[in-house]
This record gives C-alpha cells, structure tokens and sequence, in this order.
C-alpha cells in the first residue's frame, strides 16, 4: 500500500534531521510521498533539487504560525515555486523576529540564574534558519538542568511562563493570502489542539484551501467532525505526522504515522493545477 507524510520537521527549523537524512528514512520505511513543512522557513526544501529524486515524491512545504483571533494557529504551506520573492520576504523577516525573540529569553534565563552563552546558542540551533524555543530546551538539557524538553517547556518555557516572550506573527488572512498568490496551497494544521473553535471557521472563510485531518493530535472524534466540515466546504484534506525526530515525542521514527496516498495525489494534481 502506498503511503504519505505530509508534515514534516528538519535541521532547517527544529527537527533532528537534515532533509536528506530525512529523504533517506522516508524511502527506507516505504513512503511514496513526503513533505518537507519547517517552522517558518523553506532553507530545507530548498537544499534540496526534488525535480531530479526519482525514489519518492518530495513537495515543497511550510508550516507558518499566525495569529487567529487572539490565538496561535499554524497554516502548513505547499508550493511549485520555493524561491518567489514574497515568500522569501516574508520567512526573512519571521526569521529576524525569530532570533530576536530567542535572545531576549537566553537573557531572561540567564537572569534567573541559568548559565547559557551565544556560542551554547550557535551550537543548538546549528544550521537552522528557524530558531524556536525547542532550541533553548536542547541547551537546557545538555547542561544538566532539566531532563527532558516536556520539563522545559513545563518549568520555564510555556505560553505565560517566567521567561515567555510572545512572538511576533503575520496574521492568517496574510498567509492564506500569500499562498494563493504564488500558486501554492493553505492547509490548517493541526486543528485539534486549536482552543477557539471559531478559528476554524475564520480561516475558512478567509478561503483557506483544507484541513488537516490526519494528524496525531486530532483524535477519532475530531477526525469525525473535520471530515464533516471538509465535506460541506469542499477543502482539500490531508495528513502527516508532524514528525521531528525528538525522543519522547510522538512519532520517534518516521514512518510510525502516515497517511493514505490519495491524499497527497490529491494536493499534487492541484498544486500542478495551479501552474498551468
């Protein structure tokens, strides 16, 4: 049986492996189909020349966090064209803002009494292009003061917490309206972790062009009420695993969660579409 992923992390924002290690496991675990959807970068995808791998379908992916009346949603972005002069303006200044945010934390944990440096900084983040709190979790852990990122993130990292600074984020109807002006395709990522319901609703209206059904953190019972929505508003439904590669999250390997193939054939034949 032929399966996909369509939610995917690499080196390029926070997840374990570079894009070609990732293309590596996908075909070795069987995936037909895979994309490559980093935190608010295409640095990954683009290091890679897709048009010549012939062992598996990579599209070209990203997962953006935008605000939604008053709450964080991620709009997961597909497209032909990774190199169009408005995405990269957009990443470029998400990714400024990005690394301001991060050092005004290092700042804040360093006050209270937590030792990390710029070089511990460039060490964690590495060659991502994306810097996120997974990232000062990393440094957290290697010098011993926590065990494991949930603690982080539980302790010091979370929405409100003692060293939280909110990130800067374009609104949805700028993403959504982005993509459809360089031809690519707005997924709403994840919606079973979205607290206002009423975000679902907005985007929708905001012409957003799916929903991410298949996810883990969407449960049987949510699937049941977004395949009813997809349905009625006639969106594109897909899925993926929203894999990193981090242990103690779920999946820790690739290929543990995927999706039937039909999804993705349907997301490529419009993404084609949207070229003609």
């Amino acid at each position: 049986m032929r399966v996909a992923d369509l939610h995917i992390h690499t080196t390029a924002s926070d997840g374990i492996y570079s894009p070609a290690e990732i293309v590596e496991q996908a075909i070795a675990v069987g995936l037909s189909t895979i994309a490559i959807t980093d935190h608010d970068t295409v640095g990954g995808i683009i290091t890679l020349d897709t048009e010549k791998e012939t062992r598996i379908n990579v599209i070209a992916g990203i997962e953006f966090s935008c605000n939604c009346l008053g709450e964080e949603i991620h709009i997961l972005g597909y497209m032909c064209n990774v190199k169009h002069p408005k995405l990269l303006a957009m990443v470029d200044n998400i990714s400024v803002l990005r690394k301001e945010r991060l050092l005004k934390m290092l700042s804040r944990l360093n006050d209270r009494g937590y030792a990390i440096t710029m070089e511990d900084l460039h060490q964690a983040t590495g060659s991502a292009l994306s810097w996120g709190r997974p990232h000062l979790a990393k440094i957290l852990i290697q010098k011993g003061y926590f065990s494991t990122v949930g603690e982080v993130f539980e302790k010091l990292l979370y929405s409100g917490g003692p060293v939280f600074i909110p990130r800067t984020k374009p609104e949805y109807t700028e993403v959504i309206d982005l993509m459809h002006e360089i031809g690519g395709i707005s997924i709403l990522a994840h919606p079973g972790i979205i607290k206002n319901a009423q975000c679902i609703n907005a985007v929708l209206d905001a012409g957003i062009d799916g929903i991410e059904i298949y996810h883990p953190k969407n449960d049987l019972a949510c699937r049941g009420r977004l395949e009813v929505i997809a349905k009625d508003r006639r969106c594109l439904v897909t899925g993926g695993s929203d894999f990193h590669g981090m242990r103690g999250r779920f999946p820790e390997k690739l290929g543990i969660w995927n999706t039937d193939i039909s999804y993705a054939d349907a997301l490529q034949i419009r993404l084609n579409e949207q070229q003609e």
